[in-house]
């Protein structure tokens, strides 16, 4: 695997995986010309925001402050665990530039059922941990959409599964509409076929530090030549202000919306790269994609194209494999897995485990 490395004297360098040399380039340029701090545009980008006031278009000085870095590059052996630690702490350090978002499977260069289910359940607990509580929650929706409109989709007991999707999907549409996904368009002048520069660790410090931002993807705009980056909030709060997100910020976002309007809920995750949520119906359970504005079409997926392999509920009360919920042919679904059944019900108990605070 070759990395890229980009130094300045005898400065750390910062390191870049899985990305060719153009889009290495246009990263460390964009970098440079921000300043020599480890990540300064990231803290300076927030001054400038877009037209709406959201954090996320850069505007490059037009001179460099600093020397023009020195970019090498090397092979190294991901299957080496010394050559793994090193780029584990490149990436905690804030000097890793990664175009594989998911840079755990890649460093650790052996995905595994366990660590993932355990690492969904971590971000399922921090839902339940959220600093914008149900009452915030409810309160922003009836100021947002409406007093009135709210209280139609607040939970009925009384409802059956078809009048609850008659009144959930008007906010569901009036969500997509208001929070729309966000591929990569440029937020300075509109281009949507953007160049992906890859992921960086967000900062410790700042508006956009660790305490909320997973992650922020990055990326340049070939027709104006701007760079527009996508801080992946893990705040709430930061969501809504933000306006931006994808599957994740939503569902995370809906999964607490749906408690602040009376629903049970859990957070369900498609191993193959979607995430969403359930509400339990009269004893069912129902799904909700935010992104699709879509209630109860659990076979939507499938239209798509998608091949799914897991798909795994996560509540208070547990974790449990809902692939045949949504999947129409389980034969092939398992011919695909890379886990017998019994080889998957035990990582599912690990987790459960995990989730009553037993060794995992």
């Amino acid at each position: 695997t070759m990395v890229l490395e980009a130094s300045v004297g005898d400065g750390p360098a910062f390191a870049g995986i899985g990305l060719n040399r153009t889009e290495f380039d246009l990263f460390i340029a964009m970098r440079h010309r921000a300043g020599s701090s480890p990540l300064p545009w990231v803290q300076e980008a927030e001054a400038l925001g877009d037209d709406e006031g959201l954090p996320g278009m850069v505007s490059p000085p037009p001179a460099p402050r600093e020397p023009t870095p020195r970019i090498t590059e090397r092979f190294v052996d991901l299957s080496v665990a010394s050559v793994r630690d090193e780029l584990r702490g490149a990436w905690e350090a804030g000097r890793l530039l990664m175009k594989n978002k998911s840079y755990r499977s890649t460093l650790d260069n052996s995905p595994s059922m366990g660590r993932d289910l355990v690492g969904y359940l971590k971000r399922r607990r921090q839902l339940d941990e959220e600093d914008m509580n149900a009452a915030a929650l409810l309160e922003w929706i009836r100021e947002s959409y409406g007093q009135e409109e709210t209280d139609k989709c607040m939970f009925d007991a009384s409802r059956d599964i078809g009048q609850t999707k008659e009144a959930m999907l008007p906010v569901l549409h009036w969500f997509r509409d208001q929070y729309p996904y966000y591929h990569q368009k440029c937020l300075k002048c509109g281009h949507d076929d953007t160049t992906s520069l890859g992921t960086v660790r967000a900062g410790a410090e700042g508006d956009e530090g660790l305490a909320t931002t997973r992650s922020i993807e990055n990326f340049h705009c070939p027709s104006c030549n701007h760079y527009t980056r996508f801080p992946r909030f893990s705040s709430l709060q930061r969501i809504i202000e933000s306006g931006r997100g994808r599957c994740g910020e939503y569902s995370c976002l809906w999964y607490a919306l749906g408690q602040a309007l009376g629903y049970e809920t859990r957070w369900v995750v498609d191993w193959e790269d979607h995430v969403w949520i359930e509400v339990k119906v009269q004893g069912q359970w129902c799904h909700i994609d935010p992104c699709e504005a879509a209630f109860e079409d659990k076979l939507m997926y499938c239209g798509w194209g998608k091949k799914h392999t897991y798909v795994v509920a996560f509540s208070r009360e547990g974790v449990e494999d809902v692939t045949s919920d949504y999947c129409e042919d389980m034969d092939a679904c398992r011919d695909r897995r890379d886990l017998t059944d019994h080889q998957f019900e035990k990582e599912l108990d690990k987790a459960r485990s995990a989730l009553m605070g037993e060794s995992v």
